[in-house]
């Protein structure tokens, strides 16, 4: 049988450890009803699996990337949208096969490996140069990105995360080259 309620929590903590998302949310997008809206998108995650018996990692991706442009107003396109889509079409994969155990436990290292991060960076960021004083590329996310790749099943890691607005208003989280 399954485990819809597994499946919406590591929709819901992958998002939550996805350091794109935060650093859009982190800058206003979204507005003031974020909460509502993450719960929402990991609702519309679960339907989707639900009502397409052959839904590929593609039309994660581009449901997933909808949604964000529409209710966030951020467009993702650093890499992290395939590797975040990919791992939550391998959750439902190993949820289906009835491997509860290996989805609770990458959650888990996820989790871990996220809050050390986090904590790691902010004492870094507080020791060195005060965040207000950093340049745009300074301000370059790479610790966040260590943790959406390593909490990915099949991923490379060699992603940057990218915060630096452009002219227009909009944040761009673009792949460093």
């Amino acid at each position: 049988m399954f485990d819809r309620t597994l499946f919406l929590r590591s929709i819901l903590e992958t998002l939550e450890c996805w350091p794109s998302l935060q650093i859009s949310i982190a800058n206003g997008m979204g507005g003031p009803n974020t909460t509502t809206k993450i719960e929402w998108l990991c609702d519309s995650i679960v339907q989707l699996f639900r009502d397409n018996n052959h839904l590929i990692v593609q039309d994660l991706i581009d449901f997933i990337a909808e949604i964000l442009d529409n209710e966030f107003d951020t467009i993702i396109e650093d890499g992290s949208l395939e590797m975040i889509s990919e791992s939550i079409f391998g959750y439902y994969q190993k949820i289906l096969a009835g491997d509860q155990k290996f989805v609770l436990d990458k959650l888990q290292q996820t989790k871990e490996k996220y809050t050390e991060t986090n904590k790691r960076e902010k004492e870094r960021q507080t020791l060195t140069t005060p965040s207000s004083l950093l340049s745009c590329s300074e301000q370059t996310t790479t610790s966040g990105q260590q943790i959406a790749t390593d909490s990915l099943m099949m991923m490379d890691d060699d992603n940057d995360n990218n915060d630096c607005p452009e002219n227009d208003g909009w944040t761009v989280v673009r792949r460093k080259k």
